[in-house]
């Protein structure tokens, strides 16, 4: 977008969302809220004072889309698919200028260079997230926050749906979702399957993917509720592997600009082979209306193999020739979560608290091997096809261990005052042997978290101010036989969040502040051992402006606008730079509209534009900037009775745009486009 159209285009945006932001009475009470983030029956509800987000089932239909980058499109502070067109994507995304971190229903799930949870989107009734630092929910976690993927599980209500999706790039998938009683009154089952097959946009990638996930709740009596959770994954395919060199993306050459779809790695080779397993409980036990335990427990497993080649880096002698590099994986990382909580609740005259206190263990096992090795040299514009061998690698071996003790309070007086305290301390150990070094580390840590909000109910204003840290301890080494010391970061917050009386809707504007010691930066890919390595700070500070409005009984608007005033990356102890791939704005809005037809059918249209601003690399390409890129999307909806026919449309115009370079570059996702049909009965 070019810069004179670029500011009216945002200055424009925001107003149609603070323009809704009248000042008139309500009661507050009579408001349904949007969204809240839950552990077990344990909520950290929206009138809280922090910046929380959920996307819901519903929402993940409407956007038809396969992959965890891709639904956050459309949420403030995010900055999504940064590595482009992505088959394998688990989590290549930053949220407030960081990494986030992935839970699955509250457990921990293991992440390691390549080891890392794909999620099933179809499988989830909720994606719940946490913006900024917060180690006090579930223990260490990234500076960008923390993702709760929320499995589907039984309801109250029978359930079933059967459908078919058929798309570009050969896509094409079964889905279904079914659940009842079973046995008595008392017990709930639920079956959730998934079957989806896609090629990918480099030349010869491509994956299939398996989901099936059954569930059982039962009520033991009145007060007592067991939930069953388990779930299993299958993937395979030849993955992405779309690292390009900035000459011939960014840089235009006499051969041209290399082509967003070649493939630089070995598609006759390169595989990948991944199952997943999850096998859990959630119980709950209400000894009165005051008090309640709550325990859950969680075993999580990744078996991957997998192999792929990549482009290092141009040959000085030879800009059209590459050397390359190759990821060997094939290991099982095995996670087992227990939490135990006792919640609280009281009221006194016009004090109404909550005090929850638990203890929560987590053990990690990673054992397999991973390294990297080597293949033959590339023409980046006519790339050779064949097959590369694997190299042997060195042993992985990741034990980890994490001992939680928690407190957190949540005091509201006078149905205007909210203050929220938390503390957490933990203890972590673990052996580690990588790249053919060992490593170890045995840390205790205590975290703090404070929050303050205040309910204007005549206005539906509600400012807060609060303060959370984290902390994430990393095994392994640098490659070099230097350990990683955990990271240590810590959020200062002041927003405001708005609730408008005339219409369902929200409005939330914060301020954020992070920081983070000890980051990791990418080294450079063409060191005999690519590892990241750890150097100093690292901080975000920036606005958020969210809005989801409902303009009209038929018409929707939502507006997600993000701007850093600042996004720093120590390599070292003496040189600073812009974060990498870190633009300074992103926008997204969407507006949808539903036309009733009679009393059986309805059709639907969105139409929605995403910006994202330019970002620099003063990493690996120093002097070279990244356009900024917009893109538009459309989807359109026809339901008749029981069925529903949805086309959703991504990047309509096939725009060819760079996402972002870190040492290499990487190419955007083009058009997609899929069509689903489902039946509900």
């Amino acid at each position: 977008m070019d810069k004179k159209y670029s500011i009216p285009f945002l200055l424009i945006s925001i107003s149609a969302s603070l323009a809704l932001a009248k000042e008139s009475s309500y009661e507050l009470n009579a408001i349904n809220v949007v969204g809240s983030i839950e552990k077990g029956n344990d909520k950290v509800e929206y009138l809280s004072p922090k910046s929380v987000s959920v996307i819901d089932s519903k929402q993940i239909k409407e956007q038809g889309v396969e992959q965890l980058d891709e639904i956050t499109r459309y949420e403030s502070g995010f900055v999504s698919q940064i590595y482009g067109a992505d088959l394998d994507t688990t989590d290549w995304l930053k949220l407030r200028g960081f990494d986030a971190s992935l839970v699955l229903d509250g457990t921990a799930i293991y992440k390691g260079g390549y080891f890392g949870w794909s999620p099933d989107l179809y499988g989830l009734e909720k994606i719940e997230i946490i913006k900024g630092a917060d180690s006090l929910s579930y223990g260490s976690s990234q500076s960008g926050g923390v993702i709760n993927l929320v499995s589907k599980r039984p309801k109250k209500t029978p359930i079933a749906e059967i459908g078919a999706k058929i798309g570009n790039s050969s896509q094409n998938g079964l889905f279904f979702d079914v659940g009842d009683k079973v046995f008595s009154t008392k017990s709930n089952f639920r079956i959730v399957g998934n079957y989806f097959r896609q090629d990918g946009q480099l030349d010869g990638t491509w994956q299939e993917h398996y989901y099936f996930a059954p569930s059982l709740a039962i009520d033991v009596s009145d007060d007592t509720f067991l939930t069953l959770l388990a779930s299993f994954q299958y993937d395979q395919g030849v993955p992405t592997t779309g690292f390009f060199p900035v000459y011939g993306t960014l840089i235009d050459t006499p051969q041209g600009t290399i082509k967003p779809s070649t493939n630089l790695g070995s598609p006759l080779s390169d595989y990948l082979k991944r199952k997943q397993y999850s096998l859990g409980y959630e119980f709950i036990h209400h000894f009165n209306d005051q008090l309640s335990f709550v325990q859950n427990y969680r075993y999580n497993m990744e078996d991957k193999e997998q192999f792929a080649v990549s482009f290092s880096a141009l040959d000085s002698s030879n800009p059209n020739m590459a050397t390359r590099s190759s990821i060997i994986l094939d290991g099982i990382a095995r996670s087992h979560t227990l939490d135990n909580r006792l919640i609280l609740k009281n009221t006194y005259k016009e004090l109404e608290n909550t005090l929850t206190s638990g203890i929560d263990y987590q053990y990690i096992y990673v054992n397999g091997k991973y390294g990297y090795g080597s293949a033959s040299n590339v023409n980046i514009f006519d790339p050779d096809r064949s097959p590369q061998t694997k190299t042997k690698v060195p042993t992985y071996l990741v034990k980890q261990s994490q001992l939680g003790l928690y407190v957190q309070n949540r005091a509201k007086l006078y149905d205007q005052w909210i203050l929220d305290l938390g503390m957490r301390f933990d203890k972590a150990q673990s052996d580690a042997k990588s790249f053919g070094s060992k490593s170890d580390y045995n840390i205790n840590h205590t975290t703090f978290q404070s929050g303050l909000m205040y309910v204007f109910e005549d206005l539906g204003l509600m400012p807060f101010v609060s303060y959370s840290g984290a902390f994430r301890p990393i095994a392994g080494n640098d490659g070099q036989g230097k350990d990683y010391k955990p990271y240590e970061s810590r959020q200062y917050e002041v927003g405001i969040k708005y609730l408008p009386y005339f219409t369902d809707g929200e409005i939330n504007f914060s301020y954020f502040d992070i920081q983070e010691k000890n980051a990791l930066v990418n080294a450079d890919p063409s060191a005999s051992i690519p590892v990241s390595i750890q150097a100093g700070k690292q901080n975000a500070k920036g606005i958020e402006l969210g809005s989801s409005i409902a303009l009209s009984e038929s018409i929707n608007y939502s507006l997600a606008y993000t701007h850093y005033f600042q996004t720093h990356t120590s390599l070292d102890t003496l040189k600073t730079i812009r974060t990498p791939m870190m633009p300074k704005n992103v926008l997204a809005t969407k507006i949808s509209h539903t036309f009733k037809i009679d009393q059986k059918q309805s059709f639907e249209s969105m139409f929605g534009i995403r910006y994202v601003g330019s970002s620099t690399d003063e990493a690996g390409n120093i002097g070279i900037k990244v356009p900024s890129y917009i893109l538009y999307d459309l989807a359109f909806g026809y339901n008749y009775d029981k069925w529903q026919a949805r086309l959703n449309i991504d990047n309509i115009f096939d725009k060819k745009y760079v996402s972002g370079c870190y040492y290499s570059c990487y190419y955007g996702e083009g058009i997609r486009g899929i069509l689903s049909i489902s039946y509900k009965y």
